[in-house]
């Protein structure tokens, strides 16, 4: 009888089966393991992506802290910048070789008399006087050619017509672009102008009084050295000068008097020109309150008495004024009365 076929299972023999669930748990237990290696791998790897984030986070914020400290200077040096360039009590200018204004400060638009942003490209000559003009293109032939520092002083006129006197310091450099530039200091000397002028102005008027007075007058500093003289003084040199148009020696400003009372052979005797020294001195020391002293003075065609006083002038220097007023008709009138009373003494 033959064989039938069924549709029931083939059933393995033990071994096999136990063979196989054992190789079935050993692949599952190999899988488990591989993907808690899997697991630790992405773990580790987790970690470290987390602990780079972390320092390239700590590294960002050390870049911005330095950024956020550089700008914090760059604020601080923008400010000083401000103070020194802008605040500055001098203007500070530079120009093109062609004198274009290409920058400047406050304190130049100040002096200038107009806005900042009218004074950038305009020309400096454009707000000095026009004979200032000329001193100003000279100047900057010099400091463009000859090098170094160079100077000058001018007027700045102003808008309302008002001159502000400047002294001007400029030196040639080179711009970014490789240009040829001149910078400039602009210092104002308005006041140093002003005081100049009052002081000559005033000199002017001592020397009008001084020149008014028909005596002659000399100005003594404390040890006899000629300070200042008047018209007359000048004039009497002149015409008693051994030497036609050249003054009399020991007349001039800046000689010392006392020297000419030293040599003098025109008073009466030696001692008198030794009591006029003497008695100077005395004023000038303060040990007298004046002097005075008659003594003649004949030149080759006339005969003549002067009278010479000598009076502090009352200033921390010690220095005196010494006056000598012609008294000849005075004298020659007491002489006159002089020999007329002793001629009637005698008829008598």
């Amino acid at each position: 009888m033959s064989p039938q076929l069924t549709n029931s299972p083939t059933v393995l023999p033990l071994p096999l089966r136990v063979a196989a669930s054992s190789n079935l748990l050993l692949h599952q237990v190999e899988l488990e393991m591989q993907n808690e290696e899997l697991r630790r791998n992405e773990a580790d790897l987790d970690t470290e992506v987390q602990h780079n984030l972390r320092l390239h986070q700590v590294e960002l914020e050390s870049q911005n802290e330095e950024l956020r400290l550089t700008q914090a200077a760059l604020d601080t040096a923008q400010a000083r910048y401000f103070d020194f360039y802008d605040l500055a009590p001098v203007g500070y200018v530079t120009v093109s070789e062609k004198a274009v204004i290409l920058q400047a400060n406050l304190t130049t638009a100040a002096m200038l008399g107009v806005p900042r942003a009218d004074v950038i490209g305009k020309v400096i000559p454009g707000f000095l006087f026009d004979p200032d003009a000329d001193r100003y293109y000279l100047m900057c032939r010099r400091t463009l050619t000859g090098g170094g520092v160079q100077s000058c002083e001018l007027r700045i006129r102003k808008p309302d017509g008002d001159a502000v006197w400047v002294k001007l310091l400029a030196i040639a450099a080179t711009a970014d672009d490789g240009a040829a530039v001149i910078r400039m200091v602009l210092n104002d000397i308005s006041e140093r102008i002003q005081a100049e002028a009052a002081k000559q102005a005033s000199q002017k008027f001592r020397d009008a009084i001084l020149d008014s007075m028909p005596s002659q007058i000399a100005v003594l500093d404390s040890t006899g050295v000629i300070l200042a003289v008047n018209a007359a003084w000048r004039n009497f040199a002149l015409d008693n000068s051994a030497t036609p148009g050249v003054p009399a020696s020991h007349t001039a400003v800046g000689t010392n008097y006392l020297d000419i009372c030293q040599s003098a052979n025109n008073l009466d005797a030696d001692e008198g020109a030794t009591l006029a020294r003497h008695g100077i001195l005395r004023v000038i020391q303060g040990s007298a309150p004046n002097f005075q002293l008659e003594y003649p003075c004949h030149s080759p065609t006339q005969q003549r008495w002067f009278s010479m006083t000598v009076t502090p002038l009352n200033l921390d220097n010690h220095a005196v004024v010494v006056t000598h007023t012609d008294i000849t008709e005075r004298w020659q009138i007491e002489q006159a009365a002089k020999e007329a009373s002793e001629h009637k003494f005698r008829l008598v």
